[in-house]
C-alpha cells in the first residue's frame, strides 16, 4: 500500500515558502482554519473545505496544489470552480488520473488541482488556436 508518514516526510522535504502564492480572502465566507510554511487550510461557511500548498516537484517547478473537500460528498464541478479561482487564481490548473497502480484514494471525497506557481500552462494547447476542443 502505503506509508502515509513517509508521503508527509516527502512533501515537508519538498516544501516551499507559500507567502507569496498565500491567496487574499477578504470574504467573510471563508476562514483561515490552519497555517503553515507551505500552505494553508481553509473553510467555508457553506462546508467545502480547501488546503493549498507550494512544492518544489521532481520537474525542478513550484506547483500549488489544492485539495477541495466536502463531509459527506465530493465537491461539485461549481465547488471546484470557485475554489480554484479564490485559492489558484488566473492560472491553468490541472487534474490528474492516474493509472490504477498509482492511484492513492486516503479520503473519497476529497478532489485535487494542481497548478504552476508561475503561471506556465504545462500542457499544450489542445485546440490548436482555435479556442475550442
Amino acid at each position: 500500500m502505503f506509508d502515509l508518514a513517509d508521503i508527509r516526510r516527502k512533501q515537508v522535504e519538498r516544501g516551499v515558502d507559500f507567502a507569496p502564492y498565500r491567496p487574499v480572502i477578504h470574504d467573510p465566507a471563508w476562514t483561515l482554519v490552519q497555517d503553515g510554511y507551505d500552505g494553508g487550510a481553509y473553510q467555508s461557511s457553506n462546508g467545502l473545505r480547501v488546503i493549498v500548498s507550494a512544492a518544489k516537484e521532481a520537474d525542478g517547478g513550484v506547483w500549488l496544489h489544492m485539495s477541495a473537500s466536502r463531509p459527506s460528498r465530493c465537491p461539485s464541478y461549481e465547488d471546484m470552480v470557485e475554489a480554484k479561482r479564490r485559492f489558484l487564481g488566473d492560472r491553468h490548473a490541472y487534474q490528474c488520473f492516474v493509472p490504477l497502480a498509482e492511484h492513492i484514494n486516503i479520503n473519497p471525497y476529497v478532489l485535487h488541482l494542481w497548478a504552476m506557481a508561475d503561471g506556465e500552462r504545462s500542457l499544450p494547447d489542445f485546440s490548436a488556436g482555435t479556442g475550442t476542443i
